[in-house]
């Protein structure tokens, strides 16, 4: 199965959630992350949820973090706060989303994400 020797894991906060996967070789992938209250956008909820990850991925003995498909210019800068602009590859840089929307259709980002974990922590 697709998911073979890999755990889930989903982060919440009262103002988002995350959720990732770690394989059996040591990668920690965020697969989906989001505020619920668009209101609540750009208070740095994201990169809270975001460092909260980085902190479990290393509790959990991860090596690396990645996120394959990151389609929001927020992401884009909430990923490169936490975990630096170098993690990232960006394919296309689109414009931030409208208000209550998560994403802009009209001018998405496309990029991805890898970040290894130093080994002194």
């Amino acid at each position: 199965t697709p998911h073979e020797g890999s755990i889930r894991y989903r982060i919440e906060s009262d103002q988002g959630y995350l959720v990732a996967k770690q394989s059996t070789e040591g990668s920690y992938e965020i697969q989906d992350y989001s505020i619920y209250d668009y209101e609540q956008r750009g208070r740095g909820y994201g990169k809270e949820l975001l460092r909260a990850a980085l902190q479990h991925a290393r509790a959990v003995g991860a090596v690396a973090v990645t996120a394959s498909e990151i389609v929001s210019r927020e992401s884009v800068d909430a990923i490169a706060s936490v975990f630096g602009e170098q993690s990232l590859t960006i394919e296309k840089l689109g414009d931030y989303a409208p208000k209550n929307s998560d994403v802009n259709c009209q001018s998405p980002t496309e990029a991805s994400m890898i970040y290894e974990i130093p080994k002194d922590g």
